[in-house]
């Protein structure tokens, strides 16, 4: 099982059966609350998985890695202009058409 699906495996028994489970049959059953209360259950699992996706992307992906991975998919030579080039290019002569992607 590759990492990617490994997390997500993780993050879905987690936040299904260990939060929204208990969470589901303590508002449902127990307290005697009611049918609405298993909404609130599933509603409490989607959050807490929710979550736990946005930390796995935002705290463990390295970015450069993955726009590298893009850039080698894609095939695109990409031209990064810096402040003072960008505003040479804006200021220079109109018949100087150089490609690039300003930053």
């Amino acid at each position: 099982m590759t990492r990617v699906r490994a997390v997500g495996v993780r993050i879905n028994l987690l936040s299904f059966y260990f939060v929204g489970t208990p969470v589901t049959v303590g508002l449902a059953f127990s307290l005697g609350v009611g049918f609405d209360e298993l909404w609130y259950g599933l509603l409490t699992a989607q959050a807490v998985a929710l979550v736990l996706v946005l930390a796995e992307v935002l705290l463990c992906t390295d970015l450069e890695m993955e726009a590298l991975r893009a850039k080698k998919l894609t095939n695109v030579e990409v031209v990064v202009m810096s402040e003072e080039e960008r505003g040479a290019h804006l200021i220079g002569d109109s018949d100087d058409h150089k490609e690039g992607v300003a930053v």
